[in-house]
């Protein structure tokens, strides 16, 4: 005698087929959810790996104010490189590189055998290889940038000539296992370096035993910051002691000593009880008294014991003084070339009263007030200058020569500290030099200053770059998120499908469960037993779904090393098995199928045991439905256009997914209400009896319309939101430009291309802010546009912090702000800060920099579907604030006629080829954001198109039951007289009616849902792809009713009618 505990074992076997559809189902949802949270991880573990293959061995990054002592040692794991950015060429192919200065130690940290690149040889990375076609052999030219100790964007900077090229030899193709791929940047682009020999560079930079990175392996970022405070020299930051007669001055290399530093000597020399004494010298271009003038003249502000003119007074020399034949009291005016921010020489005056004169020979050492400016200081003629700014050397007279071969770099006047930084100051700095006395023991002082500076404050830093890119591999955008939204449909539909096989099987078994009823058993007994069942199904399912989820996730990233490639721009992706998110969907599966079979069997509670033996199934749960959709239609319809009116607030993406959602049960709600009205209403037509056998089973029918809605909605939603670059020139700009060097004119002047406007930026280089790149940016690329560009006004804000009527007309004039707490206003992409940086308008951050303080940057305005989507974008002014020693402009906006764009590219492209000048039309630029955009829609939509095949094989189960349960009731029809058509039309309109209501509620719910990204698109729907697409659905729900319909003839009626 069989058990009652064994029944739902017995039961699982002879029910095989339908229970085989009900583990299925099951499955499919648990491989869906456990191979989406499977990619997300998967995509990080490779991140991870990408960025530990290509860093090697280096922990900390030691980097300073520019080059050092290459024998500063801060640890016993270390090597010191020379980093620098460049352009690579093989005959009119050029490609941005990373330079890299080595020797055998580079290698040797890294743990490889590999000598150093020797002579004029030079390793190179795979992917340069390929992007030039080199082979070991080959000829490369290599152009870098000259280092100049004085900074470009000044008065004595040089700004011509700023690169120059190394032809060397090709001498093995690096293997990315063999440090090809190094890199210190978390980025899935392809890396293209060069490795040349450190000694060369040092020796073609005119910088021997210099370094600018040391990398560190194995060692506290503390013990390595201590290590440098106790290690670092003067000479490190280019400073240097000069004795002079009776004091000895403190100089820069660079010709300015920066304020942090200045400080420091002020300090230092207190410490020391020393006087220090200010000094700026500065070259005036002409010296007028009266009608008569001097050309090309130093002029010193200081004020020593010899020399302390008042502010607004001036000192000329005797030799100054008699070439003049000016006297006390007169006016003099100093003409002088100033730096102008926006990358100009202009000519600047100033006025002053003449309060006396000095001695050529006083202050002593007066030679030596002046820094030494290459090509001038330290030529024998003044003639033979070869200054950075322009000259005109007819001007120069006998005497003057004269002058420079008796007393060289004497200045010839004399103003006040005040005056003269009044005139002359730089961000750089205000000083060229402080003096100091009394002159003995220099180097006590030296040790003194030393211990004033903190190298960390005055540009050194020490960057765990391991610690960071870890971070950043956890990725900006969580693909695991983003598949479980985007298999959200997916896994309903599939949970739906489970519950319809669950239910169809309950159902077939009614006479079963009325004979236990009729037996004695309670209905609780009874609903254990098919619980136990439920929960064998949905544990089998779970199982197999764990092995379904690493296929599905093999399948998906295949998909996005393939098909979806734009979406993650690299191949690399592998799969990463983690069983705690396998068990997790499992688990997850399984209780959300246990909850969907506990639904189903409290469906049958209470029903009579002599209704079930006669296979009828209980019709008390209708009125319960009914009352609820009542109320659940309206609450769920004004829930979702409260989500939509938040949409600003919550987010487009959190609004869509919520009022959509809302949207489709209030839908389903109101189809119900419909079912029910239909059940109701007298039968007029053939057809009509199709519709109220649809509506006779309101449970089976809606299911089936929740399927199709919800497929519907994913794919006619989805294709609402592509992007498409129609626009020529977006903010008026046609063509965008990049440069792997600095430039400090208007590129349009320098390559001859007038018949085109540029706007040129400032760029702090950092990460990609933009889709393009799945790290996580820590440290995100800054660019300043000119003054000019925040008038013009030009692109469209999503959204801002404007306050008056001049900033909502303009959003660009809050990053001329000055925010209470220092923070600098920014202004960035609304689909940057979103999606990748996730921050918000209005939200304060501190961005890291690399030898300072953070700068802290509060966001005031997002800007709608930008070319700016890889940067942070602040204010000129901010921009000099924050990275004062950034120089040049290497991003550019160029306004040129779409006819002439390419001619303009061509031209730019050509002319400064050697700063690696790269011209892009702006349209393909939003073409490549857009393709990131457009391959994660296309993913969700074939997802959806995997829910909509779920939701058909719904309807044709449906059907097919439907017409097996009412073979009786057809044979009845064909025995009074109604044809095979006449069964056909029935069956076809019930299936009309299920496909029709499935594709009208999810097409209306995804045009109410996608309303608000419309609108703020400014942008409609692509209304032919979608109608489509609603064709397909349709044609699909039609194949599923023809099937009916060959069941429905194949049906043995005469047989059925007997049994009726």
């Amino acid at each position: 005698m069989m058990r009652l505990s064994a029944l739902p074992r017995h039961s699982l076997l002879y029910f095989w087929r339908t229970n085989l559809a009900v583990v299925l189902g099951a499955a499919v949802a648990v491989s869906v959810l456990g191979g989406a949270l499977m990619v997300g991880e998967s995509v990080r573990a490779s991140l991870r790996d990408l960025f530990l293959g290509r860093i090697g061995r280096t922990d900390l990054l030691v980097t300073g104010p520019g080059f050092f002592r290459q024998e500063l040692t801060l640890h016993e794991d270390a090597a010191s490189v020379i980093a620098l950015e460049g352009t690579a060429a093989v005959s009119r192919r050029r490609v941005a590189i990373q330079i890299w200065g080595v020797t055998d130690g580079f290698f040797a940290f890294h743990g490889s055998a590999i000598p150093a690149p020797s002579g004029d040889g030079l390793y190179v990375s795979p992917a340069l290889a390929g992007a030039l076609v080199l082979e070991p052999g080959a000829t490369l030219m290599v152009r870098l940038p000259k280092v100049a100790a004085v900074p470009p964007e000044s008065v004595f900077g040089r700004r011509d000539e700023t690169t120059f090229a190394l032809r060397s030899r090709v001498e093995r193709i690096l293997p990315s296992n063999e440090l090809g791929e190094f890199s210190l940047r978390p980025s899935q682009s392809a890396v293209h370096a060069v490795f040349l020999p450190m000694e060369r560079l040092q020796r073609e930079l005119d910088l021997p035993g210099r370094a600018n990175a040391i990398l560190i392996a194995g060692a506290p970022a503390e013990d390595v910051t201590r290590r440098l405070r106790e290690r670092f020299d003067l000479a490190d930051f280019g400073l240097k002691l000069r004795p002079l007669s009776g004091s000895f001055a403190v100089e820069s290399d660079a010709g300015i000593l920066s304020d942090a530093m200045a400080a420091a000597i002020g300090r230092a020399a207190r410490e020391n009880r020393r006087q220090s004494y200010p000094v700026l010298t500065y070259l005036a271009n002409t010296i007028r008294a009266g009608d008569r003038e001097l050309p090309y003249s130093l002029v010193s502000a200081l004020a020593l014991d010899s020399v302390a003119p008042r502010e607004g007074t001036i000192l000329l020399n005797h030799w100054a003084a008699g070439d003049l034949g000016a006297k006390p009291g007169e006016t003099v005016t100093l003409e002088f070339y100033e730096w102008r921010d926006g990358g100009e020489l202009a000519t600047g005056s100033a006025e002053f009263t003449m309060a006396g004169t000095v001695p050529v020979t006083t202050p002593p050492d007066a030679r030596a007030l002046v820094p030494d400016y290459p090509g001038m200081t330290d030529s024998p003629r003044i003639a033979e200058w070869d200054p950075p700014f322009p000259v005109d050397l007819r001007r120069i007279r006998p005497k003057d020569e004269q002058y420079w071969h008796d007393y060289r770099t004497t200045p010839k006047a004399y103003v006040s500290v005040a005056d003269g930084q009044r005139l002359w100051q730089t961000r750089h700095g205000r000083l060229t030099s402080v003096r100091l006395t009394p002159p003995d023991n220099p180097g006590e002082f030296a040790a003194t200053l030393r211990a004033a500076i903190d190298p960390l404050d005055a540009g050194f830093s020490v960057l765990p770059v391991r610690e960071e890119g870890l971070r950043a591999s956890r990725g900006a955008t969580d693909f695991g998120e983003y598949f479980v939204y985007f298999s959200f449909f997916l896994v309903v539909s599939a949970l739906l499908l489970m519950g319809l096989f669950f239910r169809l099987g309950v159902e077939q078994r009614l006479r079963e469960i009325g004979l236990l009823r009729a037996a004695g058993f309670p209905d609780a007994t009874v609903q254990r037993l098919f619980l136990a069942e439920g929960l064998g199904l949905a544990a089998a399912g779970a199982v197999l779904g764990m092995a379904g989820a690493a296929g599905y996730a093999h399948l998906l990233l295949y998909g996005l090393r393939t098909w979806w490639v734009d979406a993650v721009g690299t191949t690399l992706l592998r799969v990463h098995i983690d069983p705690a998110l396998l068990a997790a969907a499992a688990g997850a599966g399984l209780l959300t199928a246990l909850a969907v079979v506990w639904g189903t069997l409290r469906g049958l509670r209470g029903a009579p045991p002599r209704a079930l033996l006669a296979g009828v199934r209980p019709a008390t749960e209708a009125v319960p439905q009914v009352r609820a959709a009542r109320w659940l239609a309206p609450v769920s319809a004004v829930l979702a256009l409260g989500l939509m009116a938040a949409a600003g607030k919550l987010g487009l993406v959190a609004a869509f997914f919520g009022s959509g959602l809302l949207l489709l049960v209030a839908a389903l709600a109101a189809m119900r209400l419909k079912l029910a009205a239909i059940h109701g209403e007298r039968a007029r037509s053939v057809a009509a009896l199709g519709l109220r056998n649809a509506a006779y089973r309101p449970g089976r029918s809606l299911l089936c319309i929740a399927l199709i809605a919800s497929a519907t909605f994913l794919i006619v939603s989805v294709e609402a939101f592509r992007r498409d670059t129609s626009d020529p020139a977006p903010g008026g700009y046609t063509l965008l430009a990049e440069s792997s060097l600095p430039l400090y004119e208007d590129p349009v002047r320098l390559a001859d291309a007038e018949d085109a406007r540029t706007v040129s930026f400032r760029v702090k280089p950092g990460e990609d802010a933009s889709c393009l790149n799945l790290y996580q940016p820590r440290n995100p690329r800054v660019i300043a546009p000119p003054d000019s560009f925040l008038d013009e006004g030009g692109f469209d804000f999503q959204t801002s912090l404007a306050q008056t009527a001049e900033e909502r007309r303009n959003p660009w004039l809050l990053l001329r702000r000055n925010e209470p707490d220092g923070a600098i206003p920014t202004i960035a992409d609304a689909n940057s800060l979103a999606y990748v940086l996730h921050r918000k308008v209005g939200e304060t951050f501190d961005l890291e920099r690399a030898g300072a303080e953070p700068i802290r940057l509060r966001i005031v305005g997002a800007l709608r579907d930008s070319v700016f989507q890889r940067e942070l974008i602040v204010s000129d002014a901010g921009f000099r604030h924050a990275f004062p020693d950034r120089q040049g402009y290497r991003f550019f906006l160029i306004a040129a006629e779409p006819e002439n764009a390419a001619s303009v590219a061509e031209r730019l492209s050509a002319g400064l080829a050697d700063e690696g000048f790269e011209v892009v039309p702006v349209a393909e630029r939003m073409a490549e954001f857009y393709r990131v955009e457009n391959t994660y829609l296309s993913t969700f939509q074939m997802l959806g198109a995997l829910g909509l095949l779920l939701g058909t094989a719904g309807l044709g189960a449906i059907l097919l039951r439907n017409v097996l349960e009412s073979r009786r009731e057809l044979a009845l029809l064909t025995a009074v007289g109604y044809r095979r058509s006449h069964l056909a039309r029935i069956v076809v309109a019930e299936n009309a009616l299920l496909a029709a209501a499935g594709v009208t509620a999810g097409t209306l719910c995804a045009a109410i849902a996608v309303l608000p990204a419309l609108l703020e698109r400014g942008s409609l729907a692509p209304v032919p792809p979608v109608l489509g697409l609603l064709a397909a659905v349709m044609a699909t729900a039609l194949l599923a009713s023809l099937a009916a319909v060959a069941a429905a003839a194949r049906t043995p009626l005469l047989a059925a009618l007997r049994s009726e």
